[in-house]
């Protein structure tokens, strides 16, 4: 380790085994990685093939691993990207996450790397030899490396997706990459109508392929499939989920409390997103009551799902039912972070009182964790006046646990204003 120290000053390509020895050491036994890493990093296209063996090497921590693959992209020659195009569908999948994003950013970052890039790739995904999930993933890559801005090879795609005679990795591929309503709308519909018929909905590949398809089209286009499919009675809980995002909502109230019957929780939350984005022009009486019980504690009714009663929560905000947010924020069987939900929903909901109300709770008597939060939410005011400011200074002065936070939140509404 001394010897190759003293070498370290006189940097040298044929050093670079030592140097990653010297590394790979060091991260085994958990020590400081400089200056080997540093050293080997900059022999640069030299140090490419001890990097590969870092990367490849399993006894290595896997952040490690991906963080020395995302070096080994950016040292890469050019003309050598080939080689890691071909690794592309192999091996540990959060390696391979790691490496679709280097290789995007290194076509990002360069003109010529990004043509080169689409062309391997784009030859590769079309090679009928190569494995299919291998050809999935280039597939994925090149619609990320031409931005999903490629006409032809939105039609390419389309093409691919409506073929039956594919296989399904390469399908499925497809219509994550046209995912927007890039593609042909004719051919995903034709799509998602062919395996949303009733014998075949029920195969896993087909439900898949059906979700894929329909997250590829124009809300309104799908809408008219997820209606006349009845999709929101769908066991399949992906299916059920995107209906209530997509569905026509019926005249008639009463649809949310039968969405808040579902075992499923992300189709709750669809449900009650629909509300929160404001599907309908004015929430009812009922909606309001059962979105503030699915909000509040469990042993009152509230949701087994911190998501959902958080979501509730933002949906009882646009709704502008600042009284049931009130009684919230005073609700002791709730969770803090819920608590904090509840107040942002208040402060965003109601413009002119909410930040007032959440301000009038700041008290230092308030649980330490719970001042914090509030404190925070506070920077969100619209129109902050003297009560914020006030419950800041005192929580600032008062609550050492929650000064950071209300200085922080205090600098952002009143730029110019020091506490007394």
């Amino acid at each position: 380790g001394r010897l190759v120290g003293l070498l370290s000053e006189l940097v040298d390509p044929a050093d670079a085994p030592r140097f990653a020895a010297q590394l790979r050491s060091a991260l085994l036994s958990e020590q400081p990685q400089d200056p080997w890493r540093p050293l080997l990093i900059s022999l640069g296209a030299a140090a490419v093939p001890d990097l590969a063996k870092l990367v490849a090497d399993r006894e290595l921590p896997m952040h490690e691993r991906k963080s020395l693959l995302e070096e080994l992209v950016e040292l890469t020659p050019g003309e050598q990207l080939e080689a890691l195009v071909r690794q592309l569908g192999q091996g540990n999948r959060e390696l391979e996450r790691a490496l679709r994003r280097a290789l995007v950013r290194r076509a990002r970052a360069d003109a010529g790397d990004e043509t080169r890039l689409r062309a391997q790739l784009d030859a590769r995904w079309r090679d009928e030899s190569v494995d299919a999930g291998a050809r999935a993933a280039c597939l994925l890559v090149l619609h990320q490396v031409s931005f999903g801005q490629d006409p032809e090879l939105d039609a390419a795609f389309s093409e691919l997706a409506a073929d039956r005679k594919a296989p399904f990795e390469l399908r499925a591929a497809a219509l994550i990459a046209l995912e927007g309503g890039h593609g042909e709308t004719a051919r995903i519909e034709g799509v998602a109508s062919f395996n949303l018929a009733a014998e075949r909905r029920s195969e896993q590949r087909s439900e898949l392929l059906a979700w894929l398809a329909l997250q590829a089209l124009d809300i309104n286009r799908a809408r008219a499939l997820v209606d006349s499919h009845r999709l929101v009675d769908s066991r399949a809980p992906r299916l059920a989920e995107f209906a209530w995002r997509a569905r026509t909502l019926p005249a008639q109230g009463g649809w949310l409390a039968q969405a808040l019957e579902s075992p499923w929780p992300e189709i709750r939350i669809a449900a009650i997103n629909r509300v929160a984005e404001g599907a309908e022009p004015s929430c009812s009486r009922e909606q309001t009551r059962a979105l503030a019980e699915r909000a509040g504690p469990q042993s009152l009714g509230g949701d087994d799902s911190t998501a959902v009663a958080s979501v509730a929560a933002r949906a009882l905000g646009r709704c502008g039912a600042s009284e049931a947010l009130e009684k919230l924020l005073d609700e002791t069987g709730i969770s803090f972070e819920q608590r904090a939900v509840v107040a942002r929903a208040l402060i965003l909901g109601d413009p002119a009182r909410g930040s007032k109300i959440v301000a009038a709770r700041l008290r230092p008597d308030l649980p330490p964790q719970l001042a914090e939060r509030y404190a925070s939410e506070l920077a969100r005011s619209p129109s902050p006046g003297e009560a914020e400011f006030e419950a800041l200074c005192r929580t600032e002065a008062a609550v050492p646990t929650a000064t950071s936070s209300a200085r922080r939140s205090r600098r952002i509404l009143f730029p110019e204003r020091g506490c007394p």
